[in-house]
């Protein structure tokens, strides 16, 4: 496993469309344990690989208390199929160090994806697992309604 360079905002891969993952195999299995030691050693709640230079439609996260044991989430080909209700967080993104916004979502997500093993799933998130699940293929700018401006 090794810790990756997260790109910074405006790396222009930030900004791509990310591509579906064809296949669960080794390659990918290597992302998967690479963007999670990242995300845990930044620290962060979540990665998505394009914040990693990767456009492709993958992503971990870990909503765990910093007490108890870690339960990382992969999420491959992710997509919403069902969201409500609505929550404000103070979120930050790891490609936009040192910028904090409060955001809008959706307070309850059911998220559909596959996991390692290629299977298709289900996960309902609510709040904060809610945040990172119903973010899209897009990263979060940081942009400050308030300035008009991202760092």
């Amino acid at each position: 496993m090794a810790v990756l360079e997260i790109l910074h905002y405006p790396n222009p891969v930030l900004k791509e469309k990310t591509k579906p993952v064809q296949k669960v195999d080794a390659e990918i299995r290597r992302l998967v344990q690479d963007l999670a030691e990242t995300m845990y050693s930044a620290p962060g709640v979540g990665l998505a690989a394009n914040q990693v230079g990767h456009s492709l439609r993958l992503a971990v996260i870990d909503v765990t208390p910093a007490d108890q044991p870690k339960k990382l989430l992969v999420l491959i080909n992710a997509e919403i199929v069902a969201a409500e209700g609505e929550c404000i967080w103070d979120e930050g993104c790891l490609s936009v160090p040192d910028c904090n916004e409060e955001v809008k979502r959706s307070q309850k997500v059911v998220v559909r994806y596959q996991n390692l093993e290629g299977e298709t799933a289900e996960i309902a998130g609510e709040d904060l697992l809610a945040s990172p699940c119903s973010m899209k293929s897009i990263i979060w700018t940081g942009f400050s309604s308030s300035t008009g401006s991202v760092p």
